[in-house]
């Protein structure tokens, strides 16, 4: 019986309880929210970096964007690592004077 990468995907969908974990881990352990606005704006930043950057083995290695609209990944340095953003900068000079 073959693989269907496309069917598989179906369950890459992330629980409830792993949303949950995740948000927590990625947003709100890593930040203040002084607000309301300042959490939906945190929120939308996370899921817009979940759909476009990082790659999923659940789906055949592709972003879920690329997966379920086509839009192709581009990403080529750090800048979409949040986790990296406090030093982004200094990341970018190491990798000019490395060039």
């Amino acid at each position: 019986m073959s693989r269907d990468p496309d069917r598989e995907s179906l369950t890459a969908f992330p629980t409830p309880h792993q949303l949950r974990a995740a948000l927590q881990a990625e947003v709100l352990d890593r930040q203040y929210l002084a607000d309301l606005a300042a959490a939906d704006a945190a929120v939308t930043a996370y899921a817009t970096y979940y759909n476009f950057h990082p790659l999923h083995g659940a789906l055949g290695w592709r972003t879920p964007a690329e997966r379920f609209d086509g839009t192709p990944f581009t990403d080529r340095g750090f800048e979409h690592v949040l986790a990296l953003a406090p030093i982004v900068d200094l990341l970018a000079e190491l990798m000019a004077t490395a060039a």
